[in-house]
């Protein structure tokens, strides 16, 4: 065996000493430049074009509910995965009380409420319609803008689906007035507008060129017939392309084209979608009208309005926010700090966020007011973070303790500020052994 090692050992001295005596070779001079382009999503969510939205103020569709609505459907066909905020802005009556939550007043029969309620998976809100109130985690209730106007919010996140070999390049061709009519049923898209390219050469080695070229510079469309209503993508940069005297060769245009009020007739665009879908979401409208009301008609709600944005989510940030969701697909409500006392003097602050993060504490007893640090507390910070907030855990000390215990006239105050200076006042009782 030591003989073995000396062996290695000399062997290695030997090739160190080959290395550092190998002549060195250089090149000095000479450049390369790379063209950068950008990889943009594909972008496509279906939504429904109609809606019907109903008072019903006898219940006759839906038990619990008088507002009658059918689901506004939401599917994302992206390659990418989505979020999509929806806005929805009704009109009412002015004297129309359907859009206050006071419970007080509910309470009475004198005033309403009108919300959205999202999908809390495929095809259910959760506990069914006619348990939702304006306080389930799904539902969002429209807020007053105006005397006229209120309106209500939600925040969906669609995952993709199997994007791999799904690609779906649509051709839109509009030529009159009854195709432009069909293109405005098109939901949410990024369409472009497609140039018409001329492939020159004199024979088919020259034509090949030619296309080669335009495929280096750009991405191209072929349309492989007259008749054809897809398009066949052919990536910049691809090689060995093969010119067909049949076939139409587009680019598009850097502009997205805004549907439907910006299509010239005479142009022809091109919007891509995946044939397998990502996630599917809905929403739809519910409500409760004011039994101090005697008649109900159109003319208390007469028009909703629904706006969305959709904007492609980064896919290794989506599970982060497919977190923040129930089943990844709608908005939960914004979680609030939770504080306790345990009549052993355990204090918990829980549901800290990075908004509303903890700031200082203090205590009032007796009509007085002392910060936490002014008698010892034993802190337990494993599930808080500084910047995303968790959950605090402080045991009180016996100092603490001994000034607490038996306090009731007035009752002892825990005072929490969070970094958004908002601040929360718990009461408690630490009683006497």
């Amino acid at each position: 065996m030591r003989n073995k090692k000396l062996v290695s050992t000399v062997v290695a001295s030997a090739l160190v000493a080959t290395t550092m005596a190998m002549p060195v070779m250089a090149a000095d001079g000479g450049k390369v430049e790379v063209d950068v382009t950008t990889k943009d999503a594909i972008i496509r969510v279906a939504v429904p074009t109609a809606l019907a939205v109903a008072v019903d103020q006898f219940e006759k569709v839906d038990a619990g509910s008088q507002i009658y609505s059918e689901d506004f459907t939401i599917e994302n066909k992206s390659d990418v995965p989505v979020k999509v905020d929806v806005t929805s802005k009704a009109t009412i009556a002015s004297v129309n009380p359907v859009t206050s939550t006071s419970a007080a007043k509910r309470s009475t029969g004198d005033d309403a409420w009108l919300a959205v309620a999202a999908e809390t998976a495929d095809d259910t809100y959760g506990t069914g319609i006619a348990a939702l109130t304006d306080a389930s985690a799904n539902v969002t209730t429209f807020k007053k803008e105006t005397a006229t106007e209120a309106k209500a919010a939600q925040t969906f996140y669609l995952n993709k689906g199997a994007t791999s070999g799904n690609e779906v390049y649509n051709l839109l061709d509009v030529k009159n007035a009854a195709t432009l009519e069909a293109a405005k049923q098109i939901s949410y898209a990024r369409i472009y507008e497609l140039t018409t390219e001329t492939i020159s050469g004199a024979d088919l080695t020259a034509q090949n060129a030619a296309l080669q070229a335009l495929v280096d510079q750009k991405d191209v469309y072929e349309a492989t017939s007259s008749t054809a209503t897809t398009l066949t993508l052919i990536g910049k940069g691809s090689t060995g392309v093969t010119y067909n005297s049949s076939s139409t060769y587009y680019t598009a245009g850097t502009a997205v084209a805004t549907l439907p009020d910006t299509f010239a007739t005479a142009a022809k665009y091109v919007y891509a979608e995946y044939s397998v879908a990502g996630d599917k979401t809905a929403f739809r409208y519910i409500g409760k009208l004011s039994d101090g009301k005697t008649t109900w008609s159109d003319t208390d709600i007469s028009d909703i309005e629904i706006k969305y944005d959709i904007v492609g989510v980064t896919g290794s940030n989506y599970p982060q926010f497919a977190t923040d969701c129930n089943y990844g697909l709608y908005k939960k409500e914004k979680i609030e700090p939770q504080i306790s006392v345990s009549d052993a003097g355990l204090i918990t602050v829980s549901g800290l966020t990075a908004e509303k993060n903890y700031k200082s504490m203090s205590i009032s007893v007796a009509g007085e007011t002392y910060d936490i640090g002014q008698s010892p507390v034993t802190w337990s910070n494993d599930g808080w973070d500084k910047n995303e907030g968790g959950t605090i855990i402080g045991q009180l000390g016996s100092g603490w303790m001994g000034l607490l215990k038996g306090k009731t006239t007035p009752l002892p105050t825990l005072n929490l500020t969070l970094s958004d200076d908002t601040t929360m006042a718990y009461q408690f009782t630490i009683p006497e052994d």
